[in-house]
């Protein structure tokens, strides 16, 4: 639709946007069904539940994800536990990118090529985002070709569907993506969570359609967030979350509990809706405890 749209909540009107803008809104739940709409189209203000075609769009966008699910589900698997591999089956044709280093091993019908995907400033923006400023692509020459990816540290491989959400992830999170993933950065809008958030303010940001594979430190436990619910996490232990989740930060209550609590200042805090993937081992906090044991250092003797 070519219209310009405008809605209105709380006699609050807000617009123009653009049909794809709300679509995209009503999918994510920003946008609810007894919010108003108008366009030229409409002639009359509308519950945004009534509006014409919205609500089949977002149900073929589920159906097409569900769709993609199961082709993807059953062309991956995660091997290993402590040290995961993901071996991924390719069909004749089908391309993906990694982060650079990242493959183990590939069939011979596999064909490698390295791009700087972007350009120059899709180059520098991974690089800022703790990624290589090149890819690698990996494209099927026939049906049920194999690509092997390995993880960086101990922890876990998880997919994530982004033609459901935008997926905001820490540094270093991307380990790889069809090709219909976008990559690129996501910038803290808040100076307080860049400061004290644990994930500074350059974050990775996974949006497009299809699965991508990220890296998670430790184990993963995943939670759905109810619109305004909140959660406390220790500042470094958030994996990544959807869009939709406000990322914000909170100082620690009472003198004691900050200075003597062990949890540090400052908690991360995350509102629903959407959902979270947490951490249990965030790699700067494993590398804290090793660094005592290094050789030179006397508080490991």
């Amino acid at each position: 639709m070519a219209d310009q749209w405008y809605v209105s909540r709380q006699g609050k009107e807000k617009g123009p946007f653009k049909w794809e803008q709300i679509v995209s809104a009503f999918r994510q739940g920003k946008l609810r069904d007894d919010d108003y709409l108008w366009s030229q189209s409409t002639g009359d203000w509308l519950q945004a539940g009534q509006v014409p075609g919205i609500k089949g769009e977002v149900a073929g966008d589920k159906q097409q994800a569900a769709q993609a699910d199961s082709s993807t589900e059953s062309n991956y698997q995660v091997l290993g536990s402590v040290m995961p591999m993901l071996e991924i089956k390719l069909r004749r044709d089908e391309r993906l990118y990694a982060q650079s280093g990242a493959m183990q091993w590939m069939d011979h019908n596999i064909k490698m090529d390295t791009e700087m995907k972007g350009g120059v400033f899709g180059a520098l923006k991974r690089q800022v985002s703790g990624e290589s400023m090149f890819v690698n692509y990996f494209t099927g020459l026939a049906d049920g070709a194999v690509v092997a990816f390995g993880h960086t540290y101990p922890g876990n491989i998880i997919p994530v569907d982004v033609s459901r959400s935008t997926i905001i992830c820490q540094r270093r999170a991307f380990l790889c993506a069809f090709e219909t993933v976008d990559y690129d950065v996501y910038f803290q809008k808040r100076i307080g969570a860049g400061f004290f958030g644990g994930e500074g303010f350059i974050m990775q940001k996974l949006s497009g359609s299809g699965t991508a594979f990220i890296e998670i430190d430790g184990e993963c436990i995943e939670k759905q967030l109810a619109p305004g619910e909140k959660i406390s996490v220790e500042t470094g232990s958030v994996g990544a979350f959807e869009e939709s989740v406000s990322f914000n930060i909170e100082r620690v209550k009472g003198i004691k509990n900050m200075f003597l609590g062990g949890e540090g200042m400052f908690l991360t805090t995350l509102t629903g809706p959407g959902k979270i993937w947490l951490q249990t081992m965030p790699i700067q906090n494993m590398t804290a405890e090793l660094f005592q044991y290094l050789p030179g250092n006397q508080s490991g003797k």
